[in-house]
């Protein structure tokens, strides 16, 4: 059994100080589901007067009368039926002498009922709440939902707040918290899998090897991970499929608009719609090349947003078949051939996670990847002035110090077409293993291998 609760101490040192101000408090957390925004919570509330409740895609009324219902059993305490907010709160704030937390978890789906019920909660804060002591969190996994119909300009909830908190993905750097005893090569490979998702990290077990683990979970027809990409889809959405070929398509590398359309057989005119829900659910990312040449309002590019969903799409779903029989052989043998080859775009991603902790000739203010018709960099970082740039390639690979060379040859080639001005620049490789490393080193570039990584996640 892994650790049940790593890091987030910075969103619970935030909690905690607004639980101290005595004052009355509404805060909106929220985050793609699975990323441990319950976990947060109920580490938050241990031995504080809570109240979670778990709202469903039911009539208000319904609901409403759900939630009367429940606070009175946990609290032992009788609430009169009431058909509105505004007086249940009353009651409850009356039968309550100390402060108490309410949860009112997967808020966006009493939204997406009866959009009423924001202009509902803008009345019973200003009426009731606002100069109480009470501790309202509004929590959602419907990114889109929260910040606009919560917390968005135009919600009526809009400056009620008084902090709001989105709970993301843990760092490579938390990651490697969970497996203190297992070797940095082990890791990496797990973080491929598993991304910073800790509900996931938590279905792997220490005392077997990456692979191991990869056979018990992912490629068992009645593991959670072997089912997960699929239970995700199917709670937020009806065309579950339609969705599926979309992320397929942009995993198989359609990146544009008109090509994930062909891909995927969706009409033109539609995809729009099916590709801003998935970025909604933080499950597909749109991104910008760090440094653009020309500026274009169009000039991104779709990707799966993270390393379990790229997992799942390259070695379960197409071996859905061969995993629901037991008959995995050849699964192993394709997937220890082609994994190392999965890893590039992770190492890539740790990477640019870890730069920013990184020793370097300067301190970067930006840094990213940078594409341009058919050439890619995979790190570019440049100061605050943007008068010093350095230019770096990750290779999830063992580089002879000749095959170093040629690397960094072709980087600075593929440099001349970054176009912005810049006074210096440095030139830098971040692989496996390294050969000649400190002769490079010495020579004027940047380099780093795993080792390297190893120490600077540590700190």
């Amino acid at each position: 059994m892994l650790l049940s609760f790593v890091d987030r101490e910075r969103e619970l040192g935030m909690l905690e100080e607004r639980y101290r101000s005595n004052k009355a408090e509404l805060i909106p957390i929220y985050g793609r589901r699975r990323v441990g925004k319950t976990e947060l919570i109920k580490e938050f509330i241990r031995n504080k007067p809570h109240f979670y409740f778990l709202a469903k895609r039911k009539k208000l009324e319904e609901e409403m009368e759900r939630f009367r219902v429940k606070f009175s059993k946990e609290f032992n305490i009788f609430l009169p039926e009431e058909k509105s907010w505004d007086t249940i709160f009353e009651n409850i704030l009356r039968s309550q002498k100390h402060r108490v937390v309410v949860i009112i978890d997967e808020f966006p789906f009493w939204v997406e009922k009866d959009i009423s019920v924001v202009s509902d909660f803008q009345h019973l804060w200003d009426e009731t709440l606002k100069d109480k002591n009470i501790f309202l969190i509004l929590c959602g996994s419907y990114v889109s939902v929260m910040e606009t119909s919560v917390m968005g300009y135009k919600s009526p909830l809009y400056g009620r707040r008084t902090a709001q908190m989105e709970v993301n993905r843990l760092g490579f750097r938390d990651f490697t918290k969970f497996f203190p005893k297992w070797q940095p090569e082990e890791i990496i490979k797990a973080y491929g899998a598993l991304d910073g998702i800790p509900f996931y990290i938590k279905e792997f077990e220490l005392d077997r090897s990456f692979q191991e683990n990869v056979e018990k979970t992912f490629w068992k027809s009645d593991s959670i991970l072997n089912k997960e990409a699929e239970f995700l889809l199917s709670q937020e959405l009806r065309e579950v499929e339609v969705y599926l070929g979309i992320m397929r398509s942009i995993f198989e590398g359609a990146t544009k608009l008109n090509e994930i359309a062909t891909k995927s057989h969706v009409a033109v005119t539609n995809i729009n719609k099916y590709i801003r829900i998935l970025t909604d659910l933080k499950f597909v990312s749109k991104e910008y090349p760090v440094i653009v040449n020309r500026p274009k309002r169009k000039n991104y590019v779709y990707r799966i947003a993270d390393n379990f969903f790229n997992f799942w799409l390259s070695y379960v779903y197409p071996f859905k078949d061969e995993i629901e029989i037991g008959e995995i052989e050849s699964l192993k043998i394709f997937f220890r051939k082609d994994y190392s080859r999965y890893l590039g775009f992770v190492f890539e991603n740790i990477a640019r996670q870890l730069i920013w902790h990184m020793k370097l000739p300067f301190k970067p203010t930006k840094a990213g990847r940078w594409w341009h018709k058919n050439e890619e960099i995979d790190l570019v970082c440049s100061d605050e002035n943007k008068r010093k740039a350095l230019f770096i390639e990750c290779k999830w690979s063992d580089l002879k110090e000749r095959e170093a060379r040629h690397v960094l040859q072709e980087l600075k080639e593929k440099s001349k077409s970054v176009l912005w001005e810049r006074e210096t620049e440095y030139f830098g490789l971040i692989g496996k293993t390294i050969g000649g490393k400190e002769k490079l080193s010495e020579e004027g570039f940047i380099v780093f291998d795993v080792e390297d990584l190893w120490r600077i996640a540590a700190r």
